[in-house]
């Protein structure tokens, strides 16, 4: 279990407490913060997170955005990302996991 994150904010429950996330749930927000994160940003793991957000060329932006986001969730072996979509400075990843799915808009060119 893990803490619930919505819109990069800790979600609470009616309590204000904070949600846990479990199961799909949590598999999908692990791989949505592999995605999120600048490759080789942290230092203790320079393979966590993707190359999505240094990519500044438009040419085969979708296919580049579904490569990079299959490399960052790669450890998370119930989650794959299964589609992508690319817009002029963004790329929108489609994540299964078990039944369960969530879509992801990074923004490219090193900015989120």
């Amino acid at each position: 279990m893990e803490i619930e994150l919505r819109n990069g904010r800790i979600a609470q429950n009616g309590l204000g407490l904070p949600k846990t996330a479990a199961g799909r749930a949590a598999a999908l927000q692990r791989a949505e913060n592999r995605i999120r994160a600048a490759r080789g940003a942290f230092p203790y793991d320079r393979t966590l997170g993707s190359r999505i957000l240094s990519e500044t060329g438009e040419e085969h932006l979708a296919a580049f955005g579904l490569a990079a986001a299959r490399e960052a969730v790669f450890p998370e072996a119930a989650v794959k990302a299964v589609s992508a979509s690319a817009a002029e400075d963004a790329v929108t990843v489609r994540l299964e996991c078990g039944g369960e799915s969530r879509e992801i808009t990074v923004r490219t060119g090193g900015t989120e």
